[in-house]
């Protein structure tokens, strides 16, 4: 299997996640983030390939934002999980995380205002996810 770079710069980043599989939930932290994924620590990671839902926990009134992503590697310290499709309001929250780099930090009120946001900044990311959100939406 050939080794892919990543499109997107893991910052090291220490936020508190919650990841759910199946019926299971684990409180666990990060040790790095980018917009395409995250290390996260785990004592006893899932399986390769599993799909998680990662919570990053809210502190001071920040944004909470829920990922769906799948395990794509895992070690004896956690795993590298890879986001799947993501709204405006987690791509804004992760670009906002990974330049602050605090969670409390990142505040928005709503999705438009994400939306708005993102394209000032990433016109061509919002473009591509509201149109991916337009073709799931019709679909």
């Amino acid at each position: 299997m050939p080794i892919i770079p990543r499109t997107h710069q893991r910052i090291p980043l220490r936020v508190a996640v919650q990841i759910n599989y199946g019926t299971t939930r684990i409180d666990a932290f990060t040790r790095d983030v980018s917009l395409g994924g995250m290390f996260i620590e785990l004592p006893t990671p899932p399986p390769y390939g599993t799909e998680v839902t990662v919570t990053l926990v809210p502190s001071r009134g920040a944004v909470a934002i829920s990922i769906k992503a799948t395990v794509r590697w895992a070690t004896e310290e956690g795993i590298g999980a890879h986001f799947g499709a993501m709204g405006a309001k987690e791509t804004w929250v992760l670009n906002q995380l990974t330049s602050r780099r605090r969670l409390d930090q990142v505040q928005v009120d709503d999705t438009a205002t994400a939306q708005s946001h993102l394209r000032a900044i990433r016109p061509e990311l919002a473009a591509s996810l509201l149109d991916a959100a337009s073709r799931k939406s019709n679909g």
